[in-house]
């Protein structure tokens, strides 16, 4: 993050027509909204997810608890807000067994999405982004290996005596089955991907004059940020390393101190979106307490 902001700080007289309230607050202000909604995208396709075993929360408590339990993400390590969703998915009546599927599911879900929209971005873009291929191939590799962990751990945990009691009520998951619960999830993660990278070029233009009107290489310049930040351990929110990888990508075209500073406006609005939505999941949560909570059964069996 210091070498992020540190063109923006030595550059700040040059920045300065693009950093006024009248023209940050409402960029910010918008796209904070702009981003919480998008986050909904992100919502839909856990709760899809959850239903892997045929049983999935109810859609408004589903989003109750997805929303609920994002904002741990900031927190250090940069993986409690699966703890989270495991505490509070209980409650809502998701088995233990579901939540550590979807969460699983659900990373490789976003990475295959974001895999493939940095290759698209890249074939639109140059061949300069293909500099970046090696994000990409870890990711994919990130995607089979998770793609194949989950049926390998489930038929483990058959055969150990303390869960295959549980996981004998439950239907097999095999390869087939997780590719097409995954499907409408990867569909949902890539508009989210698609939509935030929009919204860092909308940013662009509203910040920058050097902001092209092409914005494919704005697309391609998130999913990788997104997968460098998501990828790095202990990373909260990928904090530092998208904003880096951000100023990286964009520095040649819009100009480093540009770039930096897009870059941290982005953050400021991710951060902003993401406390909207938790906010939005707490209101549900304490205006609407008796939402049904028991799953509902899922007529497609997952």
């Amino acid at each position: 993050m210091f070498w992020v902001m540190r063109p923006v700080y030595r550059n700040f007289r040059q920045l300065a027509a693009s950093l006024t309230p009248s023209r940050l607050l409402p960029a910010v202000g918008w796209g904070s909204l702009g981003y919480a909604l998008l986050t909904i995208l992100l919502a839909l396709a856990w709760w899809w997810l959850a239903g892997i075993y045929g049983r999935r929360p109810e859609s408004l408590r589903g989003y109750v608890v997805w929303s609920r339990s994002q904002i741990a993400k900031y927190l250090p390590g940069n993986v409690l807000h699966y703890f989270s969703r495991q505490v509070l998915g209980r409650q809502v009546g998701v088995g233990h067994e579901a939540l550590l599927a979807s969460g699983l599911l659900e990373m490789v879900s976003l990475m295959l999405a974001a895999s493939l929209l940095a290759l698209f971005g890249a074939l639109q873009a140059s061949s300069a982004a293909w500099r970046d291929w090696h994000v990409i191939l870890l990711a994919l590799g990130l995607v089979l290996a998770g793609l194949f962990a989950w049926p390998a751990l489930e038929a483990l945990l058959r055969r150990v005596p303390y869960f295959s009691g549980r996981m004998q009520a439950l239907p097999k998951m095999s390869l087939r089955a997780a590719a097409k619960l995954l499907l409408p999830a990867v569909t949902a993660h890539f508009a989210f991907f698609t939509g935030t990278g929009a919204l860092l070029w909308w940013l662009g233009l509203k910040l920058s004059p050097a902001t092209p009107r092409a914005f494919f290489p704005f697309l391609w310049a998130y999913a990788l940020a997104w997968m460098a930040g998501t990828i790095t351990p202990g990373a909260p929110g990928g904090l530092g390393v998208r904003e880096a990888v951000l100023a990286l990508q964009l520095g040649p075209m819009l100009g480093q101190p540009q770039a930096a500073m897009l870059a941290l406006a982005l953050r400021l609005v991710t951060v902003s979106g993401d406390v909207l939505t938790a906010g939005a999941g707490w209101l549900f949560h304490f205006l609407r307490p008796n939402l049904p909570g028991e799953p509902r059964e899922n007529p497609e069996g997952g």
